[in-house]
């Protein structure tokens, strides 16, 4: 079972949403307001890895994904989104792509940005971190709640290696969503809206690539 294939496009994920940050340098200062209701951060990340697993489910039955398209698409979307554009307007990209339920993966998208959002403007306190703090931050709350899934699940051989598999596709894509918005809001750029939603899909492919892993391991 190629299992290294898995992981590698994994971690892809969080590298592309990295890359594609460092894209743009217009803000969305007049988005982030300050809030009396706090979202900590841990709710936050409830919420989050709920979002991105519904996600990721439907992402991951989508088989005919034009995916050098899509990602041609969003780099070119990428220089020439303003500072006054927002998710919706890219969503448009999916249609393109021959994703089969846009809709529905738009609205998902669309949730776990604006709980993203929400998140970042009840915490303005974020803008004295720097990326590295915020990444570190949000990745550590969410392997706390990865590592309680992981150690309820079965021991079989096939099963634990998928499940594993799984659990990085969804960690990574969890972190980078989650990341690519909180750095990108207030360390620069409409260029981290890009690599949210490529970062989205990407981990699709992934889960994909563990559920093939999982049949050849089994022999079907």
């Amino acid at each position: 079972m190629d299992i290294l294939k898995t992981l590698r496009k994994s971690y892809f994920t969080m590298f592309l949403a990295s890359l594609v940050l460092l894209i743009s340098c217009s803000q969305y200062d007049d988005e982030i307001i300050d809030t009396n209701e706090k979202l900590s951060l841990s709710n936050y990340i409830e919420e989050h890895l709920q979002l991105t697993t519904e996600l990721m489910i439907l992402l991951e039955s989508e088989r005919n994904i034009d995916k050098e398209s899509f990602l041609k698409s969003m780099s070119k979307k990428s220089k020439s989104i303003s500072e006054n554009s927002k998710p919706e307007e890219i969503i448009g990209t999916l249609v393109n792509a021959n994703f089969q339920q846009s809709n529905v993966i738009s609205e998902l998208f669309l949730k776990i940005y604006y709980n993203n959002l929400n998140f970042i403007n009840s915490n303005p306190d974020l803008k004295n971190l720097n990326k590295n703090e915020i990444e570190n931050m949000i990745t550590v709350e969410i392997d706390k709640k990865l590592i309680q899934f992981l150690s309820n699940k079965s021991s079989d051989s096939c099963k634990e290696t998928w499940v594993k598999a799984l659990s990085r596709c969804k960690r990574n894509a969890a972190i980078s969503m989650g990341a690519s918005l909180a750095v990108g809001a207030f360390t620069g750029g409409t260029g981290y809206l890009v690599g949210f939603f490529v970062s989205g899909v990407v981990a699709g492919i992934c889960a994909s690539d563990a559920d093939a892993d999982y049949s050849e391991c089994m022999g079907w």
